[in-house]
């Protein structure tokens, strides 16, 4: 009985031998492997951050130079150690901006193609099939102009901090700044720069951080003053060094906006204006004319108005004589001329609200916004088509110096 019992406890033993034997050799077929390999991917997915440090640590990192039939790209290799299944892989990445190319001059260009090459090929008439045997209108020749360029941006609120950023995000090699005005916390709504931890510093230097973090090599020079008759000749005096290739005019006031204007007709500079976009909602209304067509902007209706009546700009059309006369061709005569001011404005009517007598009000927060209130996706849309439409001058060498109708002007 005994022999009976031993033999049997001997017989348990080889078949859970056996089942082991069995399970460890399944576990090796491909559709085993493939499933744990899944179920392992599925489980990594839901790895948190500390997760991951604890089940793979880096074990080394070496950076070697490669070899020359790999385009002298960067190799690295990373080693990572598995806690579970103690295994070691090894990762090669290349990168081309780190590609060692000795010239320190070289490695600049090519990482300027990596910024803004996408430009290049965007405003490059060669991807177009348009005069291919034009070298000047190849990428390269793009970038070099827009590196060349130096634009002034004039006022960095909620249109100018838009403009200025897109400018630099867009290749622009030089960028002069002019703004006196610090961040407040009602910017918020409308401003690029406006956030808690800028509240109370000036506008203008904190752009010129932010734009040298976005494009280090891009030369960012800044003007603390407001832009006015008195001063306007003497700042745009001082860019003589580096003449302005074009001015972006952000200002939200009509006479520092006239003097603006009339300073850069004056000097022959290419200018583009910015309109009003308080009390507007859609920003898909935007569009770019020259400011004798500008209609329905109360901004830039009282520009064009200054610059008729103090500096000798020519007047606008009767509206009642051209209804009378039936000549069409008798019509267009009488239409002003071009005057080369590409103006930015809406074609929203604005809204219309009664305003408030700031003595009378009870609220002691400043709206520096206006009555009529804003919002950035309008603001940003309005400095947006205005960086178009100066990198596009740029980029298509049509740079067009507006007219001067008169070496004689009043004083405003």
């Amino acid at each position: 009985m005994f022999d009976l019992w031993i033999r049997l406890r001997l017989f348990g033993v080889f078949l859970m031998g056996l089942s082991y034997h069995c399970l460890v050799v399944s576990s090796f077929t491909p559709l085993a492997i493939h499933k744990r390999v899944n179920v392992e991917r599925c489980h990594h997915r839901r790895l948190d951050s500390s997760s991951v440090g604890t089940l793979l640590r880096p074990l080394s990192v070496t950076f070697k130079k490669a070899d020359e039939d790999e385009d002298a790209a960067a190799a690295v290799s990373v080693s990572f150690h598995n806690v579970s299944t103690t295994t070691t892989t090894t990762t090669t990445i290349t990168d081309a901006a780190t590609t060692d190319l000795g010239d320190p001059f070289t490695q600049q260009q090519q990482q300027r193609q990596l910024r803004f090459g996408g430009v290049g090929r965007l405003y490059s008439q060669s991807s177009t099939g348009e005069n291919d045997d034009d070298d000047s209108n190849d990428s390269d020749s793009i970038l070099q102009r827009l590196e060349r360029a130096h634009v002034l941006v004039v006022g960095l609120g909620g249109v100018g901090s838009w403009a200025a950023e897109a400018l630099c995000r867009s290749g622009i090699g030089s960028l002069t700044l002019i703004d006196l005005d610090d961040i407040c916390i009602s910017n918020t709504n409308r401003q690029l720069h406006t956030t808690v931890d800028n509240i109370g510093k000036l506008k203008i230097n904190v752009m010129k951080d932010r734009l040298q973090s976005i494009h280090p090599e891009c030369r960012v020079h800044l003007i603390h003053d407001f832009v006015n008759a008195d001063n306007i000749h003497d700042i745009l005096s001082s860019q003589s060094t580096t003449p302005p290739t074009v001015c972006l005019d952000a200002i939200d006031g009509s006479r520092s906006k006239t003097a603006l204007l009339a300073a850069c007709v004056e000097h022959g500079i290419p200018v583009v204006t910015c309109g009003g976009s308080a009390g507007r909602t859609d920003p898909t209304r935007f569009i770019v004319q020259d400011l004798t067509k500008v209609h329905g902007d109360p901004l830039l209706n009282a520009c064009r108005k200054n610059l008729r009546k103090y500096h000798g700009f020519p007047p606008g059309v009767d509206i009642k004589q051209c209804n009378s006369n039936n000549n069409n061709n008798n019509k267009k005569s009488l239409l002003p001329k071009e005057w080369n001011i590409f103006a930015v404005y809406s074609q929203e009517p604005q809204k219309v609200v009664e305003r408030d007598d700031d003595s009378t009000s009870s609220s002691s927060l400043r709206r520096c916004d206006g009555a009529l209130g804003t919002a950035c996706f309008v603001t940003g849309t309005s400095g947006f088509v205005a960086a178009a439409k100066v990198v596009e001058m740029i980029a298509k060498n049509q740079l067009v110096p507006p007219i001067n109708p008169s070496s004689k002007s009043k004083n405003i």
